[in-house]
């Protein structure tokens, strides 16, 4: 089949490699940018970073004895609440998919001591939510006139007030971050960590992988019956050349037997006429063509 410059296509072959890098690419339309392993291994020590600084904050007053025990505690409990996400979204899949043994077991006590953790550092902020009180305070009292005290000097209750519920906010937004991180890990790990996914899309490569060696030993099982077949049809005919030569062989020998045949039976007779008889029959019956 010959094109003339119709169709460029024609004049390409796609091959088994090209297969596989589209199935690859397909394969990929489904998941986002963030959905990728290597985005968690990035996001995840940010997020446990930027925990650990909220966390270090209240951990600084509470473990007043040891300021290294408070960079530990407040960092190794970011990472905790960062890292177990990541295990319960594959036990999640364990046990929607049933793969694990006692996936839902394992999912069920991973989320506890989730949720225990995340409570702890939560009624840790709001035990400690003073200090941002305290903190509102002095920068209030730096940047307001005097006209906000009352003239004995303290506070009145609607300040005091504004300044518990401002701490308060704080308290909040500082315990709902680290859920958000912990939240987007688990998003990200269920998305990026899905087990029948990733073996279907295996699966799909090698079925790949399988139709090339498939092709590739039917033709060399094609050629190598191209080549029996020569091998037969030239044996074959080899094998008729013989039999033809070898029947020639007969027929020649044959005739000669016939000859001396004739002509000891002509001087067993003591007839030399019978001989010249015989071997003129025997010349003419040699000229003669054989009949099949």
């Amino acid at each position: 089949m010959t094109n003339h410059g119709g169709c460029a296509i024609l004049n390409e072959m796609i091959t088994y490699p090209d297969r596989k890098e589209t199935r690859k690419k397909f394969q990929k339309t489904g998941m986002p940018w963030w959905s990728n392993e290597k985005a968690n291994l990035l996001l995840v020590p940010i997020f446990s970073a930027m925990d650990g600084t909220v966390l270090y904050s209240i951990m600084e007053e509470c473990f007043l004895q040891s300021a290294l025990m408070s960079i530990v505690m407040a960092f190794g409990v970011a990472v905790v609440l960062n890292i177990l996400p990541l295990v319960i979204a594959k036990f999640l899949h364990g046990a929607i998919y049933k793969t694990t043994k006692h996936g839902l077991t394992m999912f069920a006590v991973f989320v506890a001591g989730f949720l225990l953790v995340y409570g702890g550092t939560v009624y840790l902020r709001f035990a400690y939510s003073d200090m941002y009180e305290q903190e509102n305070q002095s920068m209030t009292l730096e940047n307001t006139v005097s006209e906000e005290k009352v003239e004995n000097g303290t506070e009145n209750v609607q300040e005091i007030s504004e300044k518990r519920r401002k701490s308060m906010a704080v308290v909040t937004l500082l315990s709902i971050s680290p859920l958000i991180t912990s939240l987007l890990g688990f998003a990200i790990a269920y998305v990026s960590d899905d087990e029948i996914r990733r073996k279907v899309e295996c699966l799909e490569l090698e079925k790949i992988e399988i139709d090339e060696k498939i092709s590739e030993i039917d033709a060399a099982i094609a050629q190598m019956e191209h080549y029996m077949e020569e091998g037969i049809e030239r044996e074959l005919t080899f094998d008729e050349q013989a039999m033809n030569a070898a029947e020639d062989e007969i027929i020649a020998r044959g005739n000669v037997m016939k000859a001396q045949a004739r002509f000891i039976l002509a001087e067993f007779l003591s007839n030399p006429q019978a001989t010249t008889k015989l071997s003129e029959e025997m010349l003419l019956k040699d000229k003669e063509p054989s009949v099949e």
